[in-house]
């Protein structure tokens, strides 16, 4: 398409509209009158940083020229490097290169953030780097930040909510809050697989909501019908929630049938068998055809495997195994960890392996100040090495200076 004198008043719209012959025709036209380009630099440097599109870059940073030094297109790219960054790379191990790189880009976006937004292409690459970033706790402010950028100038973008959700529950531990942004995204967005699939999680994980956790996972089985995560999810809310021992069986089949393998389904299908059917041979089976399954086997079957041994089968040498295997892939489970501790404890009195595991779990949960006052009580009673205790108690106290039993065992072994 091509632009008249005319149109000069539409040309902004034109830039940053996500028609890519109307991006390239504005363009065009400017490089026809030229004289006009200083009206419409920030459109230019969103195109000459963001587009993907070579052609458009190229045009954008030829119209830029006319007013920019070499020097001073480089600065521009300067400032806009933490999303080349985070493209490019991954974040996990760059965190401290990433946080000037956010700095940088903050003393100049104000100025821009609208320009990027009202481009689809453009908005989704604030979306990506937000969810980049999210993996890594210490910089989540920053994914915070851009999704609530995405939200002010795009109300209507029901995946920024999702994310801003999924921030909420899992940062911030405000599941309230977190149900409300889920709700605005499928209200935006009702056929959205992924955020029935997360907001049946919420209901039912944190909330207690199961029957309506269900409804969800029901209306995503419906939009996707080959994708197993759904029917993983309904089956276990149907034997741990609604106790529809047959509808869970149900749903297990059909998974089953798509992934034979699924180690999830394989320990619920375990369990039926041992904790309802009471029929042991069988559940044996279905686990071990688990452990068959894979080189890696999941914590949850191998601590379902190790509860079954012990609870069952009176075997507790086999239990001990698993629970270890289990803890070994997720050092962070303290159910588990607890488990494993009073087995160790009541039978094999292997207080080296308590502390070892501890020991673990605090590596993987430095901020759990219960299990700190834990490992310190723990300590006292069985290591006997007050230095030790003193350190996990200073932790705890560090963490919460009112801990009152924290400060009363402080006094004893000081």
């Amino acid at each position: 398409m091509g632009f008249s004198k005319k149109d000069f008043k539409n040309i902004g719209g034109f830039l940053t509209s996500n028609n890519l012959n109307e991006v390239s025709s504005a363009l065009d036209y400017l490089g026809e009158y030229n004289e006009s380009v200083f009206e419409f630099l920030d459109q230019l440097v969103v195109l000459f940083v963001f587009s993907d599109d070579y052609e458009v870059a190229e045009k954008a940073a030829a119209l830029l020229s006319l007013h920019y030094s070499e020097g001073d297109l480089t600065a521009i790219e300067e400032n806009f490097k933490f999303f080349e960054f985070i493209e490019n790379n991954r974040p996990a191990f760059h965190v401290n290169i990433l946080v000037p790189l956010f700095a940088n880009f903050n003393t100049i976006r104000s100025r821009y953030e609208a320009l990027i937004l009202a481009n689809d292409q453009f908005a989704e690459k604030y979306i990506d780097a937000a969810k980049e970033i999210f993996r890594q706790p210490e910089i989540n402010d920053i994914s915070e930040s851009l999704l609530n950028a995405v939200v002010k100038h795009r109300p209507d973008h029901a995946e920024a909510y999702m994310h801003l959700a999924l921030i909420q529950q899992a940062v911030y531990k405000d599941y309230d809050q977190a149900l409300e942004l889920f709700e605005k995204s499928i209200e935006l967005d009702p056929e959205n697989y992924n955020t029935h699939i997360k907001i049946g999680y919420l209901k039912e994980c944190y909330l207690g909501r199961y029957f309506e956790a269900i409804r969800h996972y029901e209306k995503a089985a419906d939009l996707e019908p080959s994708d197993i995560q759904s029917y993983v999810r309904l089956a276990n809310s149907h034997y741990h929630f609604s106790k529809d021992y047959n509808k869970s069986k149900q749903y297990i089949e059909i998974v089953l049938s798509i992934n034979p393998d699924n180690d999830q389904i394989l320990t619920i299908l375990a369990c039926i068998h041992w904790k309802i059917e009471r029929n042991f041979k069988k559940a044996l089976e279905v686990f071990e055809r688990g452990l068959n399954a894979g080189k890696f086997h999941s914590p949850l079957l191998t601590a379902s495997l190790a509860e079954f041994y012990v609870e069952a089968l009176d075997n507790l040498e086999m239990g001990k195994l698993f629970y270890i295997e289990s803890l070994d892939t997720e050092p962070g489970n303290r159910v588990r960890f607890n488990k494993l501790k009073r087995l160790l404890e009541n039978y094999f009195n292997d207080y080296g392996l308590i502390r070892h595991y501890f020991e673990k779990y605090l590596a993987a949960k430095p901020l759990d100040t219960d299990m700190h006052l834990e490992f310190s009580k723990f300590i006292i009673q069985y290591v006997h090495d007050p230095n030790l205790a003193k350190k996990h108690l200073g932790t705890v106290l560090k963490l919460d200076p009112d801990r009152r039993e924290a400060q009363r065992l402080l006094g004893e072994v000081s």
